[in-house]
């Protein structure tokens, strides 16, 4: 989860739903009909909830960049060479974890590199030292990488 990407959603959509509230309050809810403005306030709280889901799903997509990689990068393996925690915290169920690969593209001369991602809770053992995961690599700069674990 890209947690820095949901932040700015939630506070965008907050803050335009700040804005339209604001602008409701002053000049739309006073000259309404009485009888209707509880159900103009169920609509703005409603929207304000459907924005909220639609941002997140939207926040969830991988990047524009990602999603290149996954359809156009080249295939291949690599393998853990060690794993080491870079923060003690855990963040939502995930904790930031750098990994070193031995990374091997067909076709390619087999590289090392070092990749921080999250591991969500429970899946540490699929990146334990000595597994083998299946990546993406993006064919213009093989320091861009994708996990693809089984």
């Amino acid at each position: 989860m890209n947690h820095t990407r949901v932040t700015h959603t939630v506070l965008s959509i907050t803050a335009i739903y700040v804005v339209i509230l604001v602008v409701w309050i002053a000049h739309i809810a006073p000259r309404s009909p009485q009888e209707t403005v509880g159900w103009q306030m169920g609509g703005l709280i409603a929207a304000y909830a459907a924005a909220l889901g639609a941002g997140m799903a939207w926040a969830q997509r991988p990047t524009r960049r990602d999603r290149r990689i996954m359809h156009e990068g080249l295939e291949g393996w690599a393998t853990v060479a060690g794993v080491r925690a870079v923060e003690a915290k855990r963040h939502f169920g995930t904790s930031p974890t750098a990994l070193t690969l031995d990374i091997i593209i067909p076709g390619m001369e087999p590289y090392s590199g070092t990749l921080v991602t999250d591991i969500a809770e429970g899946e540490e053992k699929l990146y334990a030292p000595g597994e083998t995961i299946p990546v993406r690599v993006d064919p213009s700069n093989r320091d861009r990488i994708i996990l693809r674990p089984p």
